[in-house]
């Protein structure tokens, strides 16, 4: 018996068609080829439906899901080596060496420790918080901070007025120095200003 069927060589070889000639029982064989290429279609749409899921992935993705400590490099030269505690609206929050520290979204780089979090298979073990820079601030029970800009400079001061686009700071020599919120690279707590639980 003879049939004109779809024939692909490999699983991704173009499809071309081909007469297939079949001796003894000429339905199991039928079916036996069928049942490859469907196994190899079923492969395929898979694969294109894992590349949409990866396509459609943001990077708070992976930082929600890591379970290391990552490495952030940002504007300014700052480089910043710890475990992410939380990801806001527009910031991430990460502890180095017992020290938090606010990293404004829009000012990384690059980071590394997240690659194996961003698998389609692994969901996010935490969501995004309502968290922004202004709001982390206010909320912590801090003295004073090291602000580091996108510019490289670097200023330390005690908290004060927090506006809708910038944060003053007051220095140690009483001199009040106004921050645009946009250039802002890092805001790190100082050690000194750090409480002990105990």
């Amino acid at each position: 018996m003879v049939f004109l069927r779809r024939h692909r060589a490999k699983q991704n070889d173009e499809v071309t068609w081909k007469i297939q000639t079949f001796q003894g029982d000429v339905w199991q064989e039928a079916q036996a080829v069928l049942s490859v290429e469907e196994r190899w279609d079923l492969a395929a749409d898979a694969a294109a439906i894992a590349d949409a899921e990866r396509s459609r992935m943001r990077i708070t993705d992976g930082l929600l899901s890591t379970q290391t400590a990552v490495i952030v490099n940002c504007l300014g030269g700052v480089v910043i080596i710890g475990s992410v505690c939380e990801v806001g609206t527009d910031v991430i929050i990460v502890e180095e060496d017992s020290v938090p520290v606010a990293i404004r979204m829009q000012t990384i780089l690059r980071i590394q420790g997240v690659v194996e979090a961003l698998r389609v298979e692994v969901s996010p073990s935490r969501e995004v918080a309502c968290v922004s820079l202004a709001s982390w601030l206010r909320n912590q029970p801090l003295e004073s901070v090291q602000c580091q800009m996108i510019d490289g400079w670097t200023i330390q001061g005690k908290v004060g007025e927090i506006g809708e686009d910038f944060i003053s700071l007051l220095r140690d020599d009483h001199r009040q120095i106004r921050v645009m919120t946009q250039h802002v690279s890092v805001m790190r707590l100082r050690r000194n200003s750090i409480k002990d639980p105990s």
